[in-house]
């Protein structure tokens, strides 16, 4: 059902239960599939 307890030395923001407002200029999305068919964005404002 995905994570519930997160440990608190992770240094990177962990979105739980519902979206989290922030001001970014910049995202990656990584999609990796079967047979080595992998794909990767960045996109920008």
């Amino acid at each position: 059902m995905g994570t519930t307890n997160v440990d608190p030395e992770a240094q990177f923001n962990v979105v739980l239960h519902h979206p989290k407002p922030m001001d970014i200029c910049q995202i990656q999305i990584n999609a990796f599939g079967f047979g080595g068919q992998n794909a990767a964005i960045v996109m920008s404002r």
